[in-house]
């Protein structure tokens, strides 16, 4: 049996790099996923990659670029509530001096995305790391 598939979308780095996670999708179809690193500042992206008429887009949107302060290298699955908010979890970054992680959320504003992730969960800041650090799971 002979297996085929295509290729959607090649990541160079700016737009994000090492998708590690898997993928989820809205209602409509929209693919939504991380990479461990690349984007603005090479601490890892939150991207879609949008349903049209004529089938998948060829290049990923940059949801958010994650900065360290915010959170790096997201390595996990992505979940969505009911409204498209979306939510995640980093393995690295936060606040110094631990860089332990994050855990955030990233709002469907009705016409898109907010470009930064709201921090609801940093691992760095709690007590001496006593409820864990570098979260990687979904």
């Amino acid at each position: 049996m002979s297996l085929s598939y295509t290729i959607l979308v090649s990541f160079n780095g700016s737009n994000g790099h090492g998708p590690d996670g898997g993928l989820i999708a809205d209602a409509s179809g929209n693919l939504f996923g991380t990479t461990n690193s690349g984007g603005a500042n090479n601490d890892g992206t939150v991207f879609e990659i949008a349903n049209t008429e004529s089938g998948y887009a060829t290049t990923p949107t940059v949801l958010v670029s994650f900065d360290g302060s915010d959170g790096e290298e997201p390595a996990a699955d992505l979940i969505a509530d009911a409204n498209g908010d979306l939510f995640g979890a980093t393995s690295q970054g936060g606040g110094e001096p631990e860089n332990a992680g994050t855990v955030f959320e990233i709002t469907n504003t009705g016409s898109g995305y907010a470009t930064t992730p709201t921090v609801l969960v940093d691992f760095s800041s709690i007590s001496s790391l006593s409820y864990g650090a570098s979260p990687n799971g979904a």
